[in-house]
């Protein structure tokens, strides 16, 4: 009995479309939440994905020609653009206030010249 396409839910992906990985030590919230449970770009490897392979084996070095762990300025970039932000509605109002809060430990993590160029 071959599975039908109801039976397989599992949906194909290529993993030519991903470019990034979330490293929870390189963009720190520190506040009972991690960058995961933010929005991220479509180029970022799905959560389901990098649970299975793991941070330490994307992390290593022979993989960095197809996965490097997201920039901060690329999500910065994103999350810039998300409705989250845009949009100011009242249901994102507990996002906003993680996104910002992210930002500004992501500002003063930097020197002052940094802060300068960051925003």
């Amino acid at each position: 009995h071959e599975p039908s396409e109801s039976e397989d839910s599992s949906p194909v992906l290529n993993l030519k479309d991903f470019l990034f990985y979330l490293d929870k030590e390189k963009i720190q919230s520190g506040f009972g939440y991690t960058i995961e449970d933010l929005p991220v770009p479509q180029s970022v490897l799905p959560k389901s994905i990098q649970n299975e392979v793991t941070t330490r084996v994307l992390s290593d070095r022979a993989l960095n020609v197809w996965f490097s762990p997201l920039p901060v300025e690329i999500w910065v970039d994103f999350i810039a653009q998300h409705p989250s932000i845009t949009s100011g509605q009242p249901e994102y109002d507990t996002m906003r206030l993680r996104i910002l809060g992210l930002l500004g430990l992501e500002f003063s993590k930097r020197s002052s010249n940094e802060q300068r160029i960051f925003g």
